[in-house]
């Protein structure tokens, strides 16, 4: 069975639309819905309220991995409050993964090398999976976050906290690729096309932040 870990910022009525989906899909048996500012919150019935500001103003977009030991079930399913996996493409991933328990899984890619930062979801020779959609395993989440923690990676980690979280999905990749000597599982969007991932409300997110891509850029300069 598999765990929901769903990250809520400042778009609460995205739950409205996304939660009710997750609960009827097939395999999901837990939903968890970190609320991350106390003054956008909903509750939502049958799911783990976790009403977890304290957290996000110390560890912002961290949050996720710090969740995961709050989960029952060995397979996570991480997904933010703006993008909707469709049930089909929920299991495309979830077959992916369980070929292989330490995979990490998703379909939204990106490339981080010393040339810098591509965000260009079609990019050739892509190294990065966005955690913000993707499924593993509760030991490997935990794993990766455990080492991100570590003294090993305190400049790249101290870095992302001065950066409010921008760089934490390149921080993770990055530690990910180094304790598991492998790149992230891509997980195509075909035959399901546009129908994979339905966007929901994406105001207020990194994007509309005026250094997002340049301070992103500088990362995979300075630490890939």
């Amino acid at each position: 069975m598999v765990s929901a870990i769903v990250s809520s910022y400042k778009r609460p009525w995205n739950l409205d639309k996304l939660i009710p989906h997750l609960k009827e899909y097939k395999f999901i048996s837990e939903i968890i819905v970190l609320h991350g500012h106390e003054d956008y919150v909903n509750h939502v019935d049958g799911c783990i309220n976790v009403d977890d500001w304290e957290n996000n103003k110390k560890l912002y977009t961290l949050c996720r991995f710090n969740a995961v030991s709050l989960a029952t079930n060995d397979t996570i399913l991480l997904n933010d409050d703006d993008r909707l996996p469709s049930e089909p493409f929920f299991h495309k991933m979830l077959d992916k993964h369980r070929k292989d328990e330490n995979s990490f899984c998703g379909p939204l890619i990106r490339r981080c090398d010393c040339n810098g930062y591509v965000s260009n979801s079609k990019v050739p020779e892509s190294n990065m999976v966005l955690p913000n959609i993707s499924i593993s395993s509760k030991k490997v989440y935990s794993e990766v976050f455990d080492n991100m923690k570590s003294s090993q990676y305190s400049e790249l980690f101290n870095r992302v906290i001065k950066q409010k979280g921008n760089c934490e999905d390149i921080f993770f990749n990055k530690v990910y690729a180094d304790t598991y000597c492998r790149k992230p599982t891509i997980v195509g969007f075909k035959p399901f096309g546009n129908k994979a991932v339905i966007n929901l409300d994406m105001s207020g997110g990194f994007k509309e932040e005026q250094d997002h891509y340049s301070q992103r850029d500088q990362f995979c300069k300075d630490f890939w």
